[in-house]
């Protein structure tokens, strides 16, 4: 989930800027992330300002883009924040998720009916991108669940989903819970030059119809952003088990500033929340761990086309008692 920042534009005729063009563009960058980013302590901004600072060497009159756009990123990282970097403008930060934004919404989701009567539903992305009929991934995904309603479980497959809209996750999440629901903390900056964070709690409402059906979700490594929401509000409330590897941890809700260096075009995104589950424990680098962790090889558990946590999800539901929803 992003938004849109105010129009950053440090224009230079070639690829090495001058040490004005420079401290304008380490300027920028400062001043977007200080005014917005959710330091958790003033050593923690006064640490990200110095580094800055340290950034343009005192005798350098001159520098490549590349090499100041490397520097701004190794101080982005610094933050130890997922969402918060310096990106090529119109481009996702991995070629997979490139992949991703041009495909359309039938292409990110597969549905079928497994043996022995499993509801069987995977979902790559929470693209708010329309096919030609106006419907997006999540009303897709609402047309697979009543398809599969006549199951005696269900699995959600979604770790090759890296986020997406956010409302999206939450509407499809909606259908497995019967009352409004809490199920994170977001903690957001109080003004500009104020690093008090002021706490809200994010709830997800229910969406009928109410699907009241055992419930596991696949979760791995790629899971990350808006696809973590989904898994805290079906985990967390204990509507659903949790199967495979723990997620990336990462959350930030980023607004996006344009920033023009020499011939590139760059995009500054900088995160504007943290998110904590409602335990208090924060997302952010610490990712959510499966109830039942399945650790697999790569190369050797494909072999064959296994899947050993997709398996271990459908040994899960046949030892459940038929007619008991897990909640």
């Amino acid at each position: 989930m992003t938004e849109s920042g105010p129009t950053t534009s440090i224009e230079v005729k070639n690829d090495l800027l001058t040490r004005q063009e420079c401290i304008d563009a380490l300027t920028s960058v400062k001043q977007h992330v200080c005014s917005l980013f959710p330091f958790r302590t003033v050593q923690e901004r006064e640490n990200f300002v110095a580094d800055i600072d340290r950034t343009l060497g005192a005798e350098e009159l001159s520098m490549p883009v590349s090499v100041l756009v490397e520097k701004i990123r190794v101080v982005l990282s610094s933050l130890k924040n997922s969402h918060t970097k310096l990106r090529i403008s119109g481009m996702s930060t991995s070629e997979e998720e490139q992949d991703m934004e041009r495909l359309k919404p039938e292409a990110l989701l597969q549905s079928e009916m497994l043996p022995n009567n499993i509801g069987y539903l995977k979902i790559d992305a929470w693209s708010s991108k329309k096919n030609d009929d106006g419907k997006d991934v999540g009303d897709l995904a609402e047309e697979a669940l009543q398809r599969l309603r006549g199951a005696k479980a269900i699995i959600i497959d979604v770790r090759d989903n890296g986020g997406g809209d956010s409302s999206i996750a939450s509407k499809v999440a909606g259908h497995f819970l019967n009352t409004e629901t809490p199920f994170a903390r977001i903690l957001i900056r109080r003004g500009p030059t104020d690093l008090a964070l002021d706490e809200s709690v994010a709830r997800v409402e229910p969406r009928a119809p109410f699907i009241d059906l055992p419930l596991v979700v696949l979760i791995g490594p790629k899971c990350l952003s808006s696809n973590e929401m989904f898994i805290l509000i079906l985990k967390d409330t204990g509507r659903a088990t949790a199967i495979g590897q723990k997620t990336h941890g990462g959350s930030g809700n980023p607004q996006v500033s344009p920033l023009t260096l020499g011939a590139k075009k760059y995009e500054l995104l900088v995160s504007t929340w943290l998110l904590k589950r409602m335990d208090g424990q924060e997302l952010e680098g610490v990712g959510i761990r499966p109830d039942i962790a399945i650790e697999t090889t790569p190369g050797v558990d494909a072999e064959g086309g296994a899947d050993v946590v997709l398996d271990k999800a459908k040994e899960h539901i046949n030892a459940i008692p038929q007619g008991v929803a897990e909640m």
